[in-house]
């Protein structure tokens, strides 16, 4: 609705200029000066918009300070979106600005949010949670917002909050419920895996993997929880192979497993199999 009046009012700058130009006798110059100003009223706008797109673009090429500027710029503006705010919450946590996602947390935390960006926001509260060293904390957020709006986003983290915890016979009667659920989310997939790898069900774990990987995934931990799998049923090729799979993608501060986690295991078991040899 927003945008909807902002274009409404520039294509009334744009005819109003035509019509007081009209009546000085030069239209033309009349149309081209409403349509200068509607420009630059358009852009104070969408400034804030503006402003996330040269942040993101700026992110790519991998300047994170100088993106993080665009992104506070967008924030000061006190425009922003909704969609935009939580956006920038969950991409200062990925880049481990605790500090920034939760300020910008607390700005939206009460608000009145849809049902999807409740969700979103649930989910990145829930990881800056657990990644501030609040486990538990995070599990009884994610309770409480799962209770209320269950969706695949609350499965998946729970799930993974519950195992973190060792709460592994909650944890599987949960993420038995978050599969049947839906299956082909790979962290819900994930966590399930990982319950029957705890409960000595490793056959069945190494099933549901190989269904994850048939469908490509670029989540660094599900390789590494695959070896794991593969380790145990001593297949020690297929699990190096894996690790280094996982070596291969970007590890963000989010990611469940360290860059040198999954280094030292894959070290761990080329030295074993060359012990072996």
């Amino acid at each position: 609705m927003q945008n909807i009046v902002t274009y409404a009012v520039a294509g009334i700058m744009v005819f109003l200029g035509n019509k007081i130009g009209g009546s000085l006798g030069n239209a033309a110059l009349g149309t081209v000066a409403g349509s200068i100003i509607a420009i630059l009223f358009l852009i104070f706008r969408i400034r804030a918009e503006l402003f996330m797109a040269f942040g993101s673009k700026t992110l790519k090429s991998g300047d994170i300070k100088k993106a993080f500027k665009y992104y506070d710029k967008a924030v000061n503006t006190k425009s922003l979106r909704l969609d935009y705010m939580i956006y920038y919450a969950y991409i200062a946590l990925r880049y481990g600005q605790t500090e920034k996602c939760h300020e910008l947390l607390d700005k939206i935390e009460g608000l009145k949010l849809t049902p999807a960006l409740q969700a979103d926001f649930n989910t990145t509260k829930g990881l800056y949670l657990w990644k501030s060293g609040d486990t538990e904390g995070a599990a009884e957020f994610l309770k409480s917002a799962h209770e209320s709006s269950p969706n695949s986003k609350t499965y998946g983290q729970l799930g993974f909050m519950l195992l973190e915890l060792g709460k592994y016979d909650e944890a599987k009667k949960f993420n038995q419920e978050a599969y049947d659920y839906n299956p082909d989310d790979p962290s819900i997939a994930d966590n399930m895996a990982m319950c029957y790898y705890y409960f000595g069900e490793n056959d069945k774990a190494i099933e549901i993997y190989k269904s994850i990987m048939s469908k490509g995934t670029k989540m660094p931990v599900i390789y590494y929880n695959y070896a794991l799998c593969l380790e145990k049923a001593g297949k020690f090729d297929e699990a190096i192979d894996q690790l280094d799979s996982a070596l291969q993608y970007k590890f963000s501060y989010l990611a469940a497993v360290s860059k040198e986690q999954v280094q030292s295991k894959f070290d761990e078991l080329v030295q074993r199999k060359q012990q072996n040899i």
